[in-house]
Protein backbone atom coordinates (compact mmCIF):
# COMPACT_ATOMS: atom_id res chain seq x y z
CA UNK A 1 0.00 0.00 0.00
CA UNK A 2 2.26 2.18 0.46
CA UNK A 3 4.23 1.69 -2.47
CA UNK A 4 0.94 2.45 -4.66
CA UNK A 5 0.89 5.64 -2.30
CA UNK A 6 4.63 6.63 -3.35
CA UNK A 7 3.84 5.74 -7.11
CA UNK A 8 0.57 8.05 -6.35
CA UNK A 9 1.95 11.34 -4.72
CA UNK A 10 4.43 11.17 -8.11
CA UNK A 11 1.78 10.98 -10.68
CA UNK A 12 0.07 14.01 -8.65
CA UNK A 13 2.72 15.70 -8.48
CA UNK A 14 1.37 18.34 -11.15
CA UNK A 15 -2.08 18.41 -10.27
CA UNK A 16 -1.76 20.19 -6.07
CA UNK A 17 -5.73 20.84 -6.32
CA UNK A 18 -5.81 16.59 -6.22
CA UNK A 19 -2.81 15.98 -4.59
CA UNK A 20 -3.48 18.06 -1.66
CA UNK A 21 -6.91 16.03 -0.52
CA UNK A 22 -5.15 13.15 -0.95
CA UNK A 23 -2.20 13.64 1.49
CA UNK A 24 -4.76 14.93 3.91
CA UNK A 25 -6.87 11.94 4.46
CA UNK A 26 -3.69 9.41 3.96
CA UNK A 27 -1.81 11.54 6.91
CA UNK A 28 -3.69 9.30 9.79
CA UNK A 29 -2.38 6.02 8.29
CA UNK A 30 0.35 7.30 7.32
CA UNK A 31 1.70 8.71 10.84
CA UNK A 32 0.52 5.46 12.54
CA UNK A 33 3.19 3.78 10.16
CA UNK A 34 5.92 5.93 10.64
CA UNK A 35 5.27 5.67 14.51
CA UNK A 36 4.95 2.12 14.30
CA UNK A 37 7.57 -0.66 16.10
CA UNK A 38 8.06 -3.02 12.87
CA UNK A 39 10.61 -0.96 10.91
CA UNK A 40 10.54 -2.13 7.62
CA UNK A 41 7.07 -0.20 7.85
CA UNK A 42 8.61 2.55 9.48
CA UNK A 43 11.21 2.22 6.30
CA UNK A 44 8.41 2.34 3.77
CA UNK A 45 6.97 4.95 5.50
CA UNK A 46 9.61 7.32 5.75
CA UNK A 47 10.17 7.45 1.99
CA UNK A 48 6.76 7.99 1.18
CA UNK A 49 7.35 10.72 3.30
CA UNK A 50 10.11 11.87 1.76
CA UNK A 51 8.42 11.80 -1.36
CA UNK A 52 5.36 14.00 -0.17
CA UNK A 53 8.05 16.56 1.31
CA UNK A 54 9.47 16.62 -2.09
CA UNK A 55 5.60 17.67 -3.81
CA UNK A 56 3.92 19.05 -0.83
CA UNK A 57 6.23 20.99 1.40
CA UNK A 58 4.56 23.79 2.78
CA UNK A 59 1.49 21.56 3.24
CA UNK A 60 3.34 18.89 5.29
CA UNK A 61 5.51 21.82 7.17
CA UNK A 62 3.49 21.81 10.89
CA UNK A 63 2.20 17.86 10.86
CA UNK A 64 6.06 16.87 10.35
CA UNK A 65 7.36 19.30 13.08
CA UNK A 66 4.77 17.91 16.08
CA UNK A 67 3.77 14.47 14.88
CA UNK A 68 7.06 13.16 13.55
CA UNK A 69 10.51 14.94 14.18
CA UNK A 70 10.17 13.96 17.18
CA UNK A 71 9.27 10.21 17.27
CA UNK A 72 11.87 9.98 14.59
CA UNK A 73 14.52 11.86 16.79
CA UNK A 74 13.79 9.94 19.97
CA UNK A 75 14.37 6.55 17.62
CA UNK A 76 17.48 7.44 16.57
CA UNK A 77 18.55 8.50 20.19
CA UNK A 78 17.10 5.36 21.09
CA UNK A 79 18.73 3.00 18.81
CA UNK A 80 22.45 4.78 18.86
CA UNK A 81 23.94 2.47 21.66
CA UNK A 82 22.64 -0.35 20.07
CA UNK A 83 24.79 0.12 16.49
CA UNK A 84 28.06 1.59 18.50
CA UNK A 85 28.07 -1.22 20.01
CA UNK A 86 27.28 -3.48 17.40
CA UNK A 87 29.74 -5.80 14.92
CA UNK A 88 29.59 -5.96 11.62
CA UNK A 89 26.43 -8.29 11.04
CA UNK A 90 24.20 -5.46 12.33
CA UNK A 91 25.20 -3.62 9.20
CA UNK A 92 22.17 -6.41 7.71
CA UNK A 93 19.48 -5.69 10.37
CA UNK A 94 16.50 -3.68 9.33
CA UNK A 95 17.44 -1.53 12.36
CA UNK A 96 20.37 -0.50 10.46
CA UNK A 97 18.36 -0.01 6.89
CA UNK A 98 15.99 2.03 8.68
CA UNK A 99 18.68 4.26 10.68
CA UNK A 100 20.66 5.38 7.60
CA UNK A 101 17.72 5.95 5.29
CA UNK A 102 16.45 8.12 8.26
CA UNK A 103 19.85 9.87 8.90
CA UNK A 104 19.85 10.04 4.61
CA UNK A 105 16.82 11.86 4.07
CA UNK A 106 16.26 13.66 7.38
CA UNK A 107 18.17 16.68 6.10
CA UNK A 108 16.62 16.81 2.72
CA UNK A 109 13.43 16.47 4.55
CA UNK A 110 14.10 19.44 7.19
CA UNK A 111 15.62 22.04 4.11
CA UNK A 112 12.46 21.15 1.79
CA UNK A 113 10.16 22.13 4.90
CA UNK A 114 11.76 24.89 5.87
CA UNK A 115 11.98 24.08 9.66
CA UNK A 116 12.40 25.97 11.83
CA UNK A 117 15.61 25.96 14.52
CA UNK A 118 13.75 24.65 17.38
CA UNK A 119 13.36 21.38 15.09
CA UNK A 120 16.58 21.98 13.16
CA UNK A 121 18.39 21.64 16.86
CA UNK A 122 16.37 18.54 17.81
CA UNK A 123 17.30 16.80 14.47
CA UNK A 124 20.96 17.84 14.95
CA UNK A 125 20.72 16.51 18.91
CA UNK A 126 19.41 13.05 17.67
CA UNK A 127 21.89 13.39 14.74
CA UNK A 128 25.13 13.99 17.12
CA UNK A 129 25.42 10.37 18.63
CA UNK A 130 26.19 8.96 15.07
CA UNK A 131 28.99 10.69 14.28
CA UNK A 132 31.17 8.21 17.04
CA UNK A 133 34.01 6.74 15.46
CA UNK A 134 32.14 3.90 17.22
CA UNK A 135 29.21 3.62 14.84
CA UNK A 136 29.27 1.94 11.41
CA UNK A 137 30.83 4.31 8.54
CA UNK A 138 27.65 4.72 6.59
CA UNK A 139 25.82 5.79 9.90
CA UNK A 140 28.60 8.36 10.83
CA UNK A 141 28.22 9.87 6.61
CA UNK A 142 24.94 9.74 6.49
CA UNK A 143 24.47 12.14 9.85
CA UNK A 144 27.02 13.86 8.62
Amino acid sequence: VLDVLELCVCVLSEKENELLPMAHRCWPPLLQRLTADEPLAVLRAFRVLCTLGETCGDFLRRRVSKEVLPKLSSSLLRQAPTSAKAGPVYTHTLNYKLQLAVLQGLGSLCQRLSLGDAELDAVCEACLPYLSCRQPIRLQEAAI
